[in-house]
């Protein structure tokens, strides 16, 4: 994704919206690809507002939601500036479109760091969310839960637990965004490739400060 673009006077704020959400069906039943017979069960987002102060963004705020209903998902992620996911746009934004309609603004200012990730290294499944997590900033996802039990726990009624779950992941995404934006690199160790990577550590360089907007002259004072 390029830079966000704003008509007229540029924004002294920005909003990002770190996204996950989880479903109550078993894809492995109903296939992967039938997002439509797919229940949507949660979808959470941790949204960071940053200001332009003296000629960079700094982060104001930062508040997680949770949403049990899929339109009311897809409305707060049109009303931000940003939207980022991990591998969203050949998952998650396919079952969003297909419980909630596909005219969502959302779609025009998406930004996946999976996808990223693989143009940049060419490497097809070059890593999960955990793997990136623990090996960039130290912290993986929820211990205990994965995204395979989900289905199951959300039919047990463990719904609180796998809000949780949900909300850590979106709390993840921004702690790996937001070292990315500082250092301008992340640390994985590619997904399914042991025979030619073994157990090596990539520094992959990133530049995902780019989809920030430009600031306003005034900010730079």
């Amino acid at each position: 994704m390029e830079r966000v673009t704003f008509e007229g006077k540029k924004p002294q704020t920005f909003s990002v919206a770190f996204y996950d959400l989880e479903i109550g069906t078993d894809p492995k039943v109903v296939g992967w690809n039938n997002h439509k017979n797919m229940k949507f069960a949660c979808g959470c987002v941790h949204v960071a507002v940053y200001s332009a102060e003296e000629g960079e963004w700094r982060l104001t705020t930062e508040v997680s939601h949770a949403y049990l209903d899929v339109d009311q998902f897809a409305q707060k992620l049109n009303s931000c500036d940003l939207v980022v996911g991990f591998n969203n746009i050949a998952f998650d934004d396919k079952l969003i479109t297909a419980h909630a309609g596909k005219d969502q603004d959302f779609l025009i200012k998406r930004f996946d760091m999976y996808d990223d990730l693989v143009a940049r290294t060419g490497i097809k499944f070059v890593t999960g969310l955990d793997e990136l997590a623990k090996t960039t900033i130290g912290e993986g996802k929820t211990e205990g839960i994965s995204g395979e039990l989900v289905p199951k726990m959300w039919q047990e009624g463990k719904r609180d637990e796998v809000v949780a779950y949900c909300k850590q992941d979106c709390k993840v995404l921004f702690d790996i965004f937001e070292f990315a934006k500082k250092y301008n690199y992340v640390l994985l160790q590619p997904n399914k490739n042991q025979d030619l990577f073994g157990n090596m550590v990539l520094k992959i360089p990133v530049d995902w400060a780019r989809v920030f907007p430009e600031i306003s002259e005034e900010s730079m004072v």
